[in-house]
């Protein structure tokens, strides 16, 4: 018992900093916290902020990090995605040092914090038959360019030089 007592007053506690996104769609509980591409942490959880009044609405998300020196204010926390398939993970810039530190429990507001856009997202500002354009582009774009990879890296080093002209 004393040994738990001990624990709980000089034990080693983690950090954690709650963030607020507009979206967190793909980032889960346990997914990799990083600053300069390494691992400081995990996602311990994500969920619903609240709405209205009390809260900026779309998601909470609190990050654990390993470390135990405290992040400033001005850092940013960006969802990236890792490759282009890959889990989502939680990249943080820190802010500068001169800051006021952000103490355990503390939070990131919404304004720094930046979602990924999903193709779908842009796709769907635009009405259904712009939409059918934009697909009608991309496959003959695509059938146009099957085979001439090398003639488009040759236009597009030259690129540079021809917009100079």
């Amino acid at each position: 018992m004393l040994a738990g007592l001990l624990n709980t007053v000089f034990g080693n506690h983690p950090y954690t900093v709650t963030a607020y996104f507009v979206s967190a769609e793909g980032l889960t509980q346990e997914n990799d916290v990083v600053i300069s591409g390494a691992r400081v942490g995990k996602v311990q959880s994500v969920g619903l902020a609240p709405d209205g009044p009390s809260g900026p609405g779309g998601a909470r998300i609190v990050l654990q990090l390993d470390q135990s020196a405290p992040l400033h204010r001005g850092t940013r926390a960006t969802i990236r995605p890792k490759g282009l398939l890959g889990n989502m993970f939680v990249e943080l810039t820190p802010g500068p040092a001169g800051n006021a530190a952000i103490p355990a429990g503390g939070s990131l507001p919404l304004q720094d914090t930046a979602s990924p856009v999903d193709l779908d997202q842009v796709m769907d500002l635009f009405d259904p038959q712009t939409r059918a354009r934009i697909q009608t582009l991309t496959r003959q774009g695509g059938a146009a360019l099957n085979g001439r990879g090398s003639d488009l890296n040759l236009f597009l080093a030259a690129l540079p030089g021809i917009m100079q002209d």
